[in-house]
């Protein structure tokens, strides 16, 4: 089950990728600024996913960081730090799609 390893707290989020919490839902904001945020993000939340065979992922609550950032500066960076953020995501899972195409068809030859 999925949600074991994604949403359990031993996934150990460094302090420094966090600004905030988020009382609605019990839950730390991530500083979309943080390259440590950005580098657990990817290698420890989606690799092993992927690895596990997930092909969509659904991201929830993006405007958490406006719980931390107050100022239209602030703001500016998460939302820079966010999209950068996403443009590696979506990097990582094209790469590794044509990746498994690729071995697909070596398979199939």
């Amino acid at each position: 089950d999925w949600s074991s390893d994604v949403c359990s707290s031993d996934l150990n989020v460094p302090a420094a990728a966090k600004i905030a919490r988020n009382p609605a839902w019990t839950s730390d904001v991530m500083d979309q600024t943080s390259l440590v945020w950005r580098e657990f993000f990817l290698e420890n939340i989606i690799a092993p996913l992927w690895q596990r065979g997930f092909r969509g992922i659904f991201i929830d609550t993006l405007d958490s960081y406006q719980l931390a950032a107050t100022t239209p500066q602030a703001q500016a960076s998460q939302e820079a730090g966010m999209i950068e953020t996403l443009r590696q995501l979506q990097s990582f899972f094209v790469q590794s799609l044509q990746l498994d195409v690729i071995t697909l068809r070596l398979e199939a030859k």
